[in-house]
């Protein structure tokens, strides 16, 4: 039994926990928002590679042929293709620029897009070296420090949650006229607590993109949350902006910074509301608020971690209520007897997961 004003210095223990966590999650959403940084920009440029294209490569355009100083970055893409990306010099001098923004300018303008396989590819040359072959020469190129990641359209996240409450004491009476039972800490019981635990997922498909690079989803969020003394699935329409979803490694755009949104309903796996009152288990609801940072890990996985605002209204459990049926004898029939048939909490809540 917790006592029914938490101590102080407990109180300000765990809020400091929380600020050290919402602090971290914060300098993680500005590091997604700064500046492009040009990948190539501070690279020795004075290496000559010479990239030859068989006739009908895709991307190739009229040009079978490109003369580079800048090392081709071969990007696999989840698709199963390979793009390589060239930097087209033939002609230019782009050893003699000394002014950053003035060399980001130039491989903007002169950056080619080739689709790279060993059918578009005739060979890779280099000034120092013999003559190299596609299939042994692209496998060694894009090993400069740059983004790999290749985001799909379709994503699927994967959440682990912790939400905070008020962690003022609040006592609760399963009946009227019983002892009042204080709020846990962390618990699962129908008293409440301070802090819930989750499990959650989302599937979320494409549906436009703005400026060839952010795009929007949307689809369902589920899980699992054993809170308020029942079990329960979340079932929501999932919405989530991302910036930068489609990432370039040229100009190193690897991480990225999203919004989302949630509203729905939860199903009680226990099914122990009162069916005199709710006709079915989808009794309860919720929404939320949020943002968050993909920081990627490999080709095809971010670490995730985001933060947000939530609203819910859980059902509580049903109690038992003894009556005296046509013969006199007791009868134990469940009820809800609970001052109130359901309880509306909000809550700051913290996430850490992977997506895909």
């Amino acid at each position: 039994m917790i006592s029914k004003q938490l101590k102080k210095p407990y109180f300000w223990k765990l809020f400091r926990r929380f600020c050290l966590g919402a602090s971290v999650v914060i300098v993680l959403l500005q590091t997604s928002c700064a500046p492009t940084k040009c990948v190539m920009c501070d690279l020795d440029n004075h290496t000559i590679y010479n990239v030859e294209l068989k006739d009908g490569a895709m991307g190739a355009g009229e040009k079978t042929k490109y003369l580079s100083y800048f090392p081709p970055v071969r990007i696999e893409k989840n698709n199963q293709k390979v793009e390589l990306h060239v930097i087209d010099c033939e002609g230019k001098e782009p050893y003699l620029i000394t002014d950053k923004n003035e060399m980001k300018q130039f491989i903007l303008d002169n950056e080619k897009v080739i689709m790279a396989d060993s059918v578009t590819i005739n060979r890779i040359t280099m000034s120092s070296d013999a003559d190299m072959y596609p299939q042994s020469d692209t496998q060694k190129l894009g090993n400069l420090g740059m983004c790999t990641r290749q985001r799909n359209g379709f994503k699927v996240e994967l959440r682990g949650m912790l939400g905070f409450r008020s962690f003022q004491s609040s006592p609760f009476s399963v009946l009227l006229g019983d002892t009042p039972i204080d709020k846990d800490i962390f618990g699962f019981g129908p008293q409440g607590t301070m802090i819930t635990p989750g499990l959650e997922i989302g599937l979320l498909v494409p549906i436009f993109k703005i400026d060839g690079k952010h795009r929007f989803h949307l689809g369902i969020m589920s899980g699992f949350w054993p809170v308020e003394g029942g079990q329960f699935i979340p079932i929501a329409a999932h919405a989530r902006f991302t910036f930068n979803d489609i990432t370039s490694p040229i100009w190193g755009k690897c991480n990225a910074f999203y919004f989302f949104g949630d509203f729905g309903t939860a199903y009680n796996v226990k099914g122990d509301s009162d069916m005199f009152r709710y006709n079915k288990k989808f009794n309860s609801g919720f929404w939320d608020v949020g943002a968050g940072v993909d920081l990627w890990k490999s080709r095809k996985m971010d670490l995730s971690i985001d933060a947000g605002y939530r609203v819910t209204s859980l059902v509580l459990p049903l109690t038992n209520k003894c009556v005296l049926d046509d013969a006199g004898y007791k009868e134990v029939l469940p009820a809800s007897f609970n001052p109130y048939d359901k309880r509306v909490a909000s809550q700051i809540f913290i996430r850490v997961g992977i997506t895909f």
